[in-house]
C-alpha cells in the first residue's frame, strides 16, 4: 500500500488553475482531496466541516491571508498545514512558524516535493501537539500550584490580620516590609511620631540583630514603654530556602517581595494591661500593707499603755482598742468582699424592689449619726409612680449606706445632705435614680478620676485624720456594676458632692 493511500488533502488556493493543477498532482500520487478553498476565510470553515489530515495553503489569499488562516486552523481545529509561497524569506518562515506551519512548498511544486512535505508536516505536527499538550499539563500544574500558593497567603493574610498581636517582617537591614492591621494602627493612629519612631527603631535593631547567620532557634527580645503602651518583642529569622520568596505587602495584600533574602519576623504583644496589673497588684500589697500595719501598731501601743497604767484607766485604752479592732475588721470584710467580687462569687438575690421603701429605711438608719455631727438629712421621695429596680436588696443598702455615711462625714456641722430618688432618660432609656447629694467639702478636680479606685483616698480626709478603708467607693461601684446600673459624680471643692445610682427599672410590676 502506497503510504499517501487515504491521507485527506484540503487545498486552499484562490488562484482555480493553480489549484486544479495541485489536485491533480496530489490525486497522481495517491492523496484524496477533500476540497478546494478559495480564501482564508473558506478554508478556515472547510476545515472544520471536513477535518483533513493535512492543508496545503496558500500565502496570498483574499480576505485573510494564509498565516493568520493557519493561526486560527492550529487554535480551534489543529491540522498539520503545508504552506504554498512564491518566494520564501526568514520574515515569512518566522510567522509561519509561531502560526504552527509544519513545512513549505514553493510555487510550482512538483509531485515529489508535495510528497515530501506533506510527510514532513505531519511528522512535525505530531511533535508540536505533543508539545502543546506537554504546555497544557505544565500550564494546570502552573495553574494549580498557583492556586494554591494564593489559598496559603490568604490564609497567611487572615491570620496576620486577625492576630491581637502585632506582626512585621523585616528584611536584613531592619526595614518593615509588612505589617499587620495591629502594627499599621499603632503607627498611623496610636501612637505620637516620637514613640513611632522609637518603635521602628526598637524592630529594626532586633532584625539587624539576627540578620547574619544566626543558629537555628536563636530569638532576641526587648521590652518598649512607650506613652500609654508597653509592648514586648520578639525577633526570630525566616529560615528558608534560596530562592524561596519573602512576603510583603502591598495594595492591601500578600506579595512575593525577594529570592532568599535574610528576614526576620517580630511578634509585639501589648503588655500594657499585665503592667497595669501589675503596678495595682504593687500599689495593692503596699496599700493594704499600710493599712493593716497602722491599726496593729496602735493596738500594741495601747496593750503597752495598759500594762504600764493603772487598772482604772484602762477603760479609755479600752475604747481605742475597740475602735482600732473594728477598724480592721471591717478592712479585711472590705477586702474579702473585693475577692468574692473579682472572683465572680459574690452572691445576688435580684427582687423587683422599691426605691422610695429601701431608701426610707437607710435614711432614718443615719438620722442619729446625722443629728450627731450637727448635719440634716433631707429625703426628697418619688412621688406619685414609685420606682420599682431589680436589685438585692441587701446589697443596695450596702451601697447607699456608704454614700450617705460618706456625705454625713465630710459634711461640716451647719451642713446638709439631701437624698432624691427618681427616674431619668439615659443612651435612650429609663433608669431609676437614687442621688446622694452633699454641702460638704467637694473633691479636687485632680482627685476625681481615682475617687472610686480601691484604697484611695483624698489629701484632705488624710489630713483631717478621718477613718475609712479606702474600699467603700470601690465595692459600691462594683455591686452596681453587677446590677447592670453605675455610679456617677459631680463634685466642686468647697461647694459639695453629688453621687448618683443609675439602675435599670424592673420590667415586673
Amino acid at each position: 500500500m502506497n503510504k499517501s493511500d487515504h491521507i485527506r488533502v484540503l487545498i486552499a488556493e484562490d488562484d482555480y488553475l493553480v489549484s486544479e493543477m495541485i489536485k491533480g498532482l496530489l490525486e497522481e500520487i495517491g492523496y484524496v482531496v477533500v476540497g478546494e478553498a478559495s480564501n482564508g476565510l473558506e478554508v478556515v470553515e472547510m476545515t472544520q466541516a471536513h477535518q483533513p489530515d493535512v492543508v496545503l495553503m496558500d500565502v496570498e489569499m483574499p480576505d485573510m491571508d494564509g498565516i493568520e488562516a493557519t493561526r486560527l486552523i492550529y487554535e480551534h481545529c489543529p491540522t498539520p498545514v503545508v504552506v504554498l509561497t512564491a518566494y520564501e524569506t526568514p520574515e515569512r518562515v518566522e510567522q509561519a512558524s509561531d502560526a504552527g506551519v509544519g513545512a513549505y512548498l514553493i510555487k510550482p511544486p512538483n509531485a515529489r516535493e508535495m510528497e515530501r512535505a506533506i510527510a514532513v508536516a505531519v511528522a512535525r505536527f505530531g511533535d508540536m501537539m505533543k508539545l502543546r499538550h506537554y504546555a497544557g499539563q505544565l500550564e494546570q500544574r502552573v495553574q494549580e500550584r498557583t492556586a494554591q500558593l494564593q489559598a496559603q497567603y490568604a490564609q497567611l493574610e487572615a491570620i496576620l490580620r486577625s492576630t491581637s498581636d502585632g506582626v512585621v517582617v523585616t528584611d536584613g537591614q531592619g526595614e518593615i516590609i509588612l505589617a499587620n492591621p495591629v502594627v499599621q494602627a499603632w503607627f498611623s493612629q496610636t501612637l505620637s511620631p516620637q514613640d513611632e519612631a522609637q518603635l521602628r527603631q526598637a524592630i529594626g535593631n532586633l532584625a539587624r540583630q539576627l540578620s547574619g547567620e544566626a543558629a537555628d532557634g536563636e530569638r532576641a527580645s526587648t521590652a518598649l514603654e512607650l506613652t500609654g503602651l508597653d509592648l514586648e518583642l520578639k525577633a526570630a529569622p525566616i529560615r528558608q530556602a534560596r530562592g524561596e520568596p519573602i512576603l510583603e505587602e502591598s495594595g492591601g495584600g500578600i506579595l512575593q517581595q525577594g529570592l532568599g533574602e535574610p528576614a526576620t519576623v517580630v511578634d509585639i504583644h501589648d503588655v500594657t494591661h499585665f503592667k497595669a496589673l501589675n503596678r495595682m497588684k504593687t500599689r495593692f500589697i503596699t496599700n493594704i500593707s499600710h493599712e493593716l500595719r497602722t491599726p496593729i501598731t496602735t493596738i500594741k501601743l495601747y496593750i503597752a499603755l495598759i500594762r504600764q497604767t493603772p487598772q482604772e484607766k484602762w477603760g479609755e485604752y479600752i475604747d481605742a482598742l475597740a475602735k482600732e479592732a473594728n477598724h480592721q475588721a471591717r478592712l479585711i470584710e472590705g477586702i474579702l468582699q473585693i475577692s468574692r467580687i473579682d472572683a465572680g462569687r459574690l452572691e445576688m438575690k435580684p427582687i423587683p424592689t422599691s426605691l422610695n421603701e429601701l431608701t426610707e429605711t437607710v435614711v432614718s438608719q443615719h438620722q442619729a449619726i446625722a443629728e450627731e455631727q450637727g448635719v440634716v438629712i433631707e429625703c426628697l421621695l418619688a412621688k406619685p409612680e414609685v420606682p420599682i429596680a431589680l436589685v438585692d436588696p441587701e446589697r443596695m443598702r450596702q451601697v447607699l449606706k456608704n454614700l450617705l455615711g460618706n456625705a454625713i462625714l465630710y459634711t461640716p456641722e451647719g451642713g446638709k445632705v439631701t437624698v432624691s430618688i427618681g427616674e431619668a432618660e439615659a443612651e435612650g432609656r429609663t433608669w431609676a435614680t437614687v442621688a446622694v447629694a452633699d454641702t460638704g467639702m467637694g473633691i479636687p478636680k485632680n482627685e476625681l478620676p481615682h475617687v472610686f479606685e480601691r484604697f484611695f483616698r483624698g489629701q484632705r480626709p488624710r489630713e483631717m485624720q478621718v477613718s475609712g478603708t479606702g474600699l467603700g467607693l470601690a465595692i459600691a461601684k462594683d455591686i452596681v456594676a453587677l446590677h447592670g446600673g453605675e455610679i456617677t459624680l459631680e463634685s466642686e471643692e468647697g461647694v459639695g458632692t453629688t453621687f448618683t445610682v443609675w439602675l435599670p427599672i424592673s420590667s415586673v410590676d
